[in-house]
């Protein structure tokens, strides 16, 4: 759609010499903008805006908060600039409310009523890291010896020869109090010292064996 110049639509056509008045009104120093804002300009503006955005007259004021501020759980005075309401995560994890709080959340979602549970089977991951484990190791260490069968003395592990998967299944245990208890789990006469090498050959072994046996080629 095109409008009619000179009509309540539109505006007259500017001619060539208007054109060159407006262009050189607006050219050079002559406009406001050019060459950004000078210095005298900038501490015009600082002046009259100075104590308007500042303290209580600021939109982000907080009612004077005191930069210095305790935690809510120890009452250690914190010296920072940072507003936390704890000193560190310690002390906001053992903080009675959010301890309670978190403890009701997770009232229902715990054991059989967890959304993750599987019918209470126990997780063989995290036996090693057990005291009485590390113990156990040590001493296989003390009688046999930091040397492998096949002569290497780096990178060793402790193994048990009849693995413990196979232990945990004859025995049934299903938890970790079961774990802790069971002897044969614990037999020194069980253990053997391998290096990383012959530690995986084994277990790839035992491995295969057992695919064997459930294909029904083995007894």
């Amino acid at each position: 759609m095109t409008f009619k110049v000179g009509n309540k639509f539109g505006c007259k056509k500017c001619s060539e010499e208007t054109k060159r008045k407006i262009s050189f009104a607006n050219s050079g120093n002559k406009n406001g903008n050019y060459g950004g804002i000078s210095e005298e300009s900038k501490l015009k503006i600082s002046k009259s805006l100075s104590g308007k955005y500042v303290g209580e007259k600021s939109k982000s004021w907080k009612g004077g908060k005191n930069k210095i501020n305790k935690c809510l759980n120890c009452g250690k005075i914190k010296n920072d600039y940072i507003l936390r309401k704890f000193c560190s995560k310690l002390c906001s994890a053992n903080y009675p409310p959010r301890k309670e709080k978190h403890s009701k959340f997770m009232k229902g979602r715990i054991g059989e009523l967890g959304g993750n549970w599987q019918g209470g089977k126990f997780y063989q991951g995290n036996l090693r890291s057990y005291a009485k484990y590390i113990s156990w190791r040590n001493k296989v260490y003390e009688i046999f010896g930091k040397k492998c069968e096949c002569g290497e003395t780096e990178n060793l592990e402790v193994d048990h020869i009849k693995p413990l998967s196979i232990i945990m299944a004859e025995e049934k245990v299903k938890s970790s109090i079961d774990f802790l208890n069971n002897e044969k789990v614990w037999d020194i006469k069980n253990g053997r010292v391998l290096c990383k090498k012959c530690h995986r050959n084994k277990q790839n072994s035992w491995k295969n064996l057992k695919k064997i046996k459930m294909l029904g080629t083995v007894s």
